[in-house]
Parts: structure tokens; sequence; C-alpha cells
């Protein structure tokens, strides 16, 4: 399996033999007849709820949000959802800035306030769900 990322051909094979077993035969028509310069493999990974729940998600004004912070496997099909879950929350922390301040940008330590607040409620949700806690 190691070699895979480095053998367009035996990526092929691998998938033909072993992926795509009852697969309707056009799409494996698709696989044998790829252009093999256009293969990777790129393997799923867990990613643990404790580096979410524990770990660094900014550094100075720059947050991590989007699929960077929602560690979720494309099998789940929840990955845009996230990110307009997180564009809600943070345009949410964002209006009530506003309001308070009475002004569209705020200064840039309100700025850092803000999106941090943001993050850290998006840490919690996150941490749950990754953990198999639906919220």
């Amino acid at each position: 399996m190691e070699n895979l990322a480095e053998e367009p051909e035996v990526i092929r094979r691998e998938v033909i033999q072993n992926y795509a077993k009852g697969f309707p035969p056009i799409y494996l028509d698709v696989v044998q007849h790829s252009d093999l310069s256009t293969l990777t493999w790129a393997p799923l990974m867990f990613r643990y709820p404790w580096h979410v729940a524990l770990g660094n998600l900014g550094k100075q004004n720059i947050r991590v949000a989007g699929d960077a912070m929602h560690p979720m496997t494309p099998d789940l099909g929840q990955g845009g959802c996230k990110a307009l879950e997180d564009a809600v929350v943070l345009g949410r922390y964002i209006g009530t800035s506003f309001i308070q301040n009475g002004r569209l940008v705020p200064k840039e330590m309100d700025n850092d306030n803000v999106i941090g607040k943001c993050v850290e409620e998006r840490r919690w949700h996150v941490t749950l769900l990754i953990a198999g806690h639906h919220v």
C-alpha cells in the first residue's frame, strides 16, 4: 500500500481489483482508461478530537475554520454544511460586534476577540461531533 502514492499503475490495479468490485462496468471502464498522470492516492485519516479541543486554532488575527477545523471524512457529506454553520456563527459574532461598537470593521483588537469567540464556540461543537456526539 505504501507504493500507491508513487505508482499510478498500482493505484489503477488496486481500485479495479479491490475497491470497485461490483461496480457497473462503465465505472470500471473510466478507471481502466484514466490518464495515469492524473491518478493520485490520498488515504483518509482519522483525527482525534483532542487536537481540536486542546490545540491552538489560531495565531494573531488568523483562525482555523471550515475543513481545517472539521476533520470529517467525505462520506458524511457534511463539509459544506459545517462551512455554512461556521459562516452563520461568525456572522452572528461580527453583527453583534457591529451593533455594540457602531462600526462595520471593529478595531484590530476587537476583531481578534470577535473571531476568537467564534472559534471557541465552534471548537466544542467540532470536538463533540468528532467524538461521535451529535449536537
